[in-house]
């Protein structure tokens, strides 16, 4: 399932460019492997939250994975990744941040609707039980993210 370390080969080194509020980063670009800072920040100023909080460790694992898969796993310079393994990258970094977000939940959407990301999380055992986010942006950097009550 999972490795016992979340980077297996650690002496490995990989590329990262880290932005502060660009209009042109949205939390992380994988291709170009970006992160904005100032968006992951904001997963930690969720006023809604009764249980459940996107902690900006967890969106940073997830950033920071894409980047190790890409890099040092398939040996790809930055954007020089087909939307493929793009996509492949991200579906492997969500079951990561799963499991810092919680065991039992597996994220299973993040769609970018309107002026929103959706992130909805299922549980393992119950999958008619779901968590869902809404990270509001505005000109490219996350304002507000807030857990949508159920």
């Amino acid at each position: 399932m999972y490795p016992h370390t979340l980077l297996s080969g650690t002496s490995k080194s990989f590329y990262i460019s880290m932005v502060y509020r660009s209009p042109t980063v949205l939390i992380g670009n994988a291709r170009t492997a970006t992160i904005d800072i100032y968006d992951i920040g904001k997963f930690n100023n969720t006023p809604t939250l009764t249980q459940y909080n996107l902690c900006p460790q967890s969106i940073l694992i997830h950033e920071l994975y894409e980047q190790y898969y890409l890099q040092v796993v398939k040996g790809l310079k930055p954007l020089k990744a087909p939307a493929c393994l793009l996509k492949h990258a991200h579906d492997n970094a969500s079951q990561y941040e799963s499991l810092v977000f919680d065991i039992m939940l597996q994220k299973t959407r993040s769609n970018i609707v309107s002026d929103k990301i959706i992130v909805e999380f299922t549980c393992a055992i119950d999958e008619d039980y779901k968590v869902v986010f809404y990270v509001h942006f505005e000109k490219g950097n996350a304002t507000l993210v807030e857990r949508v009550l159920n």
